[in-house]
């Protein structure tokens, strides 16, 4: 695929990026943890990566499968990779290979964007959520 492709993801993930800084850098006085929900931007890449019910929102999972033998996927080492979300050059290669057709490209850009979305969603409801407390304080 193109350059101009690879670029329009790096964006993507780019905005994703800031986003997940925001999010992350969002007051926390007695604002409660985030429950995390996984998008997978294509076949072995999603955001954030999840280890036993925990998330690290700063990074992007990604899977490889690697065959033991010849032609053989069945018997593979399974890899997971975790990308620091500011690293889009980094993850940007990964969505561009691993997305055989156009509808798989945009779908990919959609879930990335579906992704941006949801941080500066849960970054605004953390926001009035912190007003919330510290108007609550100030009223006692």
């Amino acid at each position: 695929m193109s350059e101009d492709v690879r670029r329009i993801i790096e964006d993507a993930l780019h905005d994703l990026a800031q986003a997940v800084n925001t999010l992350t850098g969002a007051p926390r006085s007695r604002v409660s943890l985030l429950r995390p929900r996984e998008f997978r931007f294509c076949e072995g890449v999603c955001w954030p990566k999840i280890d036993d019910g925990t998330a690290d929102f700063s990074a992007v999972c990604v899977t490889s499968t690697f065959p033991l033998y010849a032609g053989r996927t069945e018997h593979g080492v399974t890899l997971h990779v975790a990308y620091n979300v500011n690293w889009t050059r980094d993850i940007s290669p990964f969505v561009v290979e691993r997305c055989r057709t156009p509808h798989e490209l945009v779908t990919a850009l959609y879930n990335i964007r579906a992704a941006t979305a949801w941080c500066e969603a849960r970054t605004a409801g953390r926001l009035r959520q912190a007003q919330e407390v510290l108007r609550q304080r100030r009223s006692k």
